[in-house]
């Protein structure tokens, strides 16, 4: 799907461009308490045993499948109520296989963490004519891209052709294009909705406090019931 972007001539305001660096400063502490998180050394560190990364990483994916059915039917709601080249720009977001993965996840019952996700981003959906899921969307898009290329170099030393973490993990990276995508649409909308700009910091603060830890710490205690016990690493800054 081709979608036209806004020409470049058109030049976003700067109250627009200090609300995505504000967005991308929050981004960057959610990161940052993402390496205090007791998961973190299955994605950080190359230690770490192959089983038990790659039962976490399985449990990740499977809590995003869980939601993504909510977050592709809440957004397309938002798109219901942007310009016509910004609601282009977000249905654009559901073009590249979220539609598959959230077919995929359709039966399966959400787990308390997911369920929460899904109660805010309806909320949100509600609110200020959703435009507050454009914040936590921007969260999702780039904080995956940051764990991603955090986690890739160390993927990448795996030799199983059929690695679950490593497909995940390059499959997230190479999706640079999303996070473009989401940063326009800050941008757009900031520049010709102004008032929207504390809007998306407010649905990226309520997004916060459900994704990511609470929705991976859950992942984390399955992986503790699988078939792979859980390492504990000598680094580990949490047990």
């Amino acid at each position: 799907m081709s979608i036209a972007l806004v020409p470049s001539e058109c030049r976003h305001s700067a109250a627009a461009q200090a609300v995505f660096d504000e967005l991308d400063s929050r981004v960057v502490d959610v990161f940052a308490d993402i390496h205090g998180w007791r998961g973190w050394k299955f994605i950080s560190n190359r230690r770490a045993p192959k089983p038990q990364s790659l039962a976490l990483a399985r449990e990740i994916m499977r809590a995003i499948e869980w939601y993504q059915e909510h977050r592709v039917e809440t957004g397309l709601r938002l798109a219901n109520h942007l310009p016509a080249e910004e609601a282009a720009l977000l249905r654009s977001l559901w073009d590249s296989g979220d539609h598959q993965t959230a077919a995929e996840g359709h039966y399966a019952p959400l787990t308390p963490a997911c369920f929460a996700v899904a109660a805010v981003r309806g909320r949100l959906a509600e609110t200020d004519n959703g435009l507050g899921l454009i914040g936590a969307d921007y969260l999702f898009e780039q904080l995956t891209a940051l764990v991603a290329q955090a986690a890739l170099p160390i993927s990448e030393e795996r030799d199983i052709q059929h690695d679950g973490m490593r497909l995940a993990v390059m499959r997230a990276a190479a999706n640079t294009s999303r996070v473009g995508q989401i940063k326009q649409l800050i941008l757009d909308m900031a520049t010709r909705q102004p008032e929207s700009a504390k809007i998306m910091l407010r649905g990226f603060d309520c997004f916060r406090v459900v994704y990511p830890l609470p929705v991976w710490d859950e992942a984390y205690e399955r992986a503790l019931k699988s078939d792979a016990p859980v390492w504990v690493g000598s680094s580990s800054k949490r047990s």
